[in-house]
């Protein structure tokens, strides 16, 4: 039993590790997405280049959390996996995005009603201060919550790993 949770969190580890910002920029024949913005591979920083491109990554970023849940097990164990392994990648030298996507998509698979109330949330917020990341910290701070009230241990490390890899953000913020 404890092999076969093992192996589920490893797997899920190398499937949020493939890159699609990158692939999608290789693809389309962009500008790698670390070579501007904020260097980030996620949706967002994509999007600067061509908004095209930034919607397609924000889909098989979610698409691989999803997937990683519905192949593997719908547990917040293997979100968390898949989450970690989308930012810390071993194709990009344990660097990567900051786990929005991906954690969107593994949460409407294995917490369908949060995940819209927190989407919902996303794009309220988005439409009023016009910043994906304040709308993510947002999210995740809620997510966190969520999580501790459930209770769910994973959830709550997903959670505070979205807002640590916010902090580049979090200092703009304050430097505002």
């Amino acid at each position: 039993m404890i092999l076969h949770t093992i192996l589920q969190f490893v797997l899920a580890f190398f499937i949020g590790s493939i890159p699609f910002g990158i692939i999608v920029c290789e693809f389309l024949k962009l500008k790698t997405p670390t070579s501007y913005g904020s260097g980030n591979i996620g949706a967002s920083n994509v999007a600067r280049q061509n908004l095209a491109a930034g919607a397609l990554t924000l889909l098989l970023d979610a698409s691989k959390g999803g997937l990683a849940l519905l192949l593997l097990a719908p547990t917040d164990a293997v979100l968390l996996s898949v989450i970690l392994g989308h930012c810390y990648s071993p194709v990009l030298n344990f660097n990567g995005g900051k786990g929005v996507a991906t954690a969107v998509g593994a949460l409407l698979v294995s917490h369908t009603s949060p995940a819209i109330i927190l989407m919902t949330l996303w794009g309220i917020t988005f439409m009023h201060k016009r910043t994906p990341a304040l709308s993510s910290i947002i999210c995740s701070l809620m997510m966190l919550v969520y999580a501790l009230l459930i209770p769910s241990y994973c959830l709550a490390a997903a959670s505070a790993l979205i807002i640590i890899r916010h902090k580049s953000n979090i200092y703009a913020y304050q430097q505002s």
